[in-house]
């Protein structure tokens, strides 16, 4: 599936999830595409990209390719002539664009709600943590908005394959969870010790598990990008792994 309603859905997840400070989910998923240096910069599109790419909208929202500077996202839109300057006419599922600190863009954030002058968002990297935030139109605080072309979405992974992946994420953070409760009381007794100890194995074995799964999905990704390239050749594609803003 993929739509508005799915993007908005994965932000929300974010949220409801208290995903905050770095590395997080998004950084650290970022990271593992485009290398280690993302794990602690300025990630507000990097959570675009990650609900972009978990809610099968990658490409509409993405333009297949992942960002991290909201200047070079807004001007994606603007090239496939998706971009609007200012708040007239926003509506869920838009990507706003936000000045910030002296530049003409610099923070973005999903359109969640619109009632006449309140717009409601969800923002990655606002006071460090995945949020609702409230904008009056009336401001002017927005500079323009991107509008994915949610209606032509092309879902590559079906569903069976996000379930399997969806509980492969699931089990690592189930097991994480009880590797750090145990990491407080360890040290009472050996046999804690001796758990915590294989557990910590267990997780690194079925991360490393996971990431070769990835790469996997990823490369029969890429093969299906390649294809479709050589299907249409004026697509136009940019490469992700710019320097970040947000």
């Amino acid at each position: 599936m993929a739509g508005v309603e799915d993007m908005i859905s994965e932000a929300t997840r974010s949220v409801n999830n208290n995903t905050h400070g770095t590395p997080n989910e998004i950084t650290e998923f970022y990271a593992d595409r485009h290398g280690k240096d993302f794990l602690d910069a300025l990630w507000c599109d990097m959570s675009i990209t990650f609900w972009a790419f978990r809610s099968g909208n990658h490409e509409a929202v993405c333009f297949g390719t992942d960002f991290a500077l909201t200047s070079a996202h807004a001007n994606r839109f603007k090239e496939a002539d998706q971009f609007q300057d200012g708040a007239s006419e926003i509506r869920p599922g838009d990507i706003a664009f936000f000045p910030r600190e002296g530049l003409a863009i610099g923070h973005v954030g999903l359109v969640r709600t619109v009632e006449g002058d309140v717009i409601k968002t969800i923002e990655g990297n606002t006071s460090d943590a995945v949020r609702h935030r409230t904008h009056l139109i009336s401001k002017g605080m927005i500079v323009g908005y991107g509008r994915p072309n949610y209606t032509k979405e092309l879902t590559i992974v079906d569903e069976a394959t996000r379930k399997f992946f969806d509980e492969k994420f699931k089990q690592t953070a189930d097991h994480a969870t009880e590797l750090f409760r145990l990491s407080d009381h360890g040290s009472e007794d050996p046999g804690r010790s001796n758990h915590h100890k294989a557990l910590r194995e267990e997780l690194q074995a079925f991360k490393t598990q996971v990431n070769q799964e990835l790469s996997q999905l990823r490369s029969t990704l890429n093969r299906i990008t390649t294809t479709l390239d050589r299907l249409t050749p004026d697509r136009d594609v940019i490469g992700g792994g710019e320097p970040p803003q947000g």
